[in-house]
C-alpha cells in the first residue's frame, strides 16, 4: 500500500475523529486500579486522546488511517514508554496484539456509524 500521506490515499478523518473520542487503549489496558505504594489507586487518563499510527511502514511514511488506535498523548509519544520512544518495542512491553487491536476497533467504528 502507498504512503498514505504521498498520494492521500488510506485518509479517513471521520474515523480519526472517533478514534479521538475513545478511551487510551493502553489506560484502559492498564485497568481501573492501579498500585500506588501500598494502596490502590484508580488509573485515570491523564491527557487527551490521539489518533496514534501504528502500522508498519516505509521510512517517513504514514500508514493508512484505517491503521491508527487510540493513544493518550504519553503512551503516544511523551513518556518513556510511548510508542515513538519505544518503536517496535512497544508492543511486547504492554502485551497487545496491534493487529487485533486494529480489526477490534475497525469493527466497533463500522458498528457505531452503520
Amino acid at each position: 500500500m502507498r504512503s498514505a500521506t504521498r498520494k492521500k490515499t488510506g485518509k479517513d478523518p471521520q474515523f480519526l475523529e472517533w478514534l479521538r473520542t475513545q478511551p487510551c487503549a493502553c489506560c484502559r489496558l492498564l485497568g481501573v486500579a492501579a498500585m500506588e505504594g501500598h494502596r490502590a489507586t484508580e488509573h485515570r487518563q491523564l491527557s487527551a486522546t490521539e489518533a496514534a499510527h501504528v502500522a508498519d511502514r516505509g521510512l517517513s511514511q504514514k500508514c493508512p488511517d484505517r491503521e491508527a488506535i487510540p493513544l493518550c498523548a504519553e503512551h503516544h509519544r511523551l513518556d518513556t514508554f510511548s510508542a515513538h520512544r519505544m518503536g517496535k518495542k512497544f508492543w511486547a512491553h504492554y502485551g497487545v496484539d496491534k493487529k487485533q487491536l486494529i480489526e477490534r476497533l475497525n469493527r466497533g467504528y463500522e458498528e457505531e456509524t452503520s
